[in-house]
């Protein structure tokens, strides 16, 4: 199961549908598309860590954070990376 953080859902909720609507726009044009994923883990030992979730780490270890999910997407005719209009 996923980290949530209290009162982020619904923001999160919107800003999806909003990043939806943007990337339907800007991949309309492209004939092939390349989508470039890059996983980072954010792992923190303060006072936050309770309200993260487990990465992974051995058990006795105090580390809790999240893994940030980023893709860039490219046109694979033009070489070029796909912006909002």
């Amino acid at each position: 199961m996923l980290p949530t953080l209290t009162g982020c859902l619904l923001v999160t909720n919107s800003m999806l549908g909003l990043g939806f609507q943007a990337t339907t726009l800007a991949v309309h044009d492209a004939r092939l598309l390349l989508a470039i994923e890059d996983t980072t883990t954010l792992s923190y030992k303060h006072s936050i860590r309770s309200e993260l979730g487990d990465i992974g780490e051995p058990k006795n270890s105090s580390s809790r954070g999240l893994w940030a999910h980023s893709v860039m997407l490219l046109d694979a005719d033009t070489e070029r990376t796909l912006q909002w209009r």
